[in-house]
């Protein structure tokens, strides 16, 4: 489906191992990822993440925070109701409005068709 988006890299098939996956993330500007080993992985190499969380999230996260203590690059989207993510994705969407406006390079090349998609590392 992503091959149908002009501008988008499907790497799906490149990534051999957990390394690649790395190498790849390591070049990324944002990554947005429910909580997976891709988003463990942005938090551990300080890339800034954000992270869409269910109403009833892993421990891990905490209550009640937009942050996390093992991850300070890591932004925090909490479901308010379970199940509902339009919360979630509407706030995702604002962020990235405004991630875009700061960052005028990202905007430009996003506007050429260079974004990039890294998929869930091979297994």
């Amino acid at each position: 489906m992503l091959k149908e988006f002009a501008g988008v890299t499907v790497l799906a098939g490149r990534l051999h191992d957990f390394s690649d996956t790395a190498a790849v993330t390591s070049l990324l500007d944002l990554v947005i990822s429910v909580d997976t080993s891709v988003a463990h992985l942005a938090g551990a190499l300080a890339k800034p993440l954000w992270l869409p969380l269910q109403f009833a999230a892993d421990f891990r996260w905490l209550l009640d925070r937009r942050d996390s203590p093992w991850y300070p690059s890591a932004r925090l989207f909490r479901q308010r109701r379970a199940g509902d993510w339009t919360y979630v994705l509407s706030e995702i969407r604002d962020g990235l409005k405004e991630y875009l406006k700061l960052r005028p390079e990202t905007e430009s090349r996003a506007d050429e068709g260079a974004l990039q998609v890294a998929p869930t590392p091979a297994s």
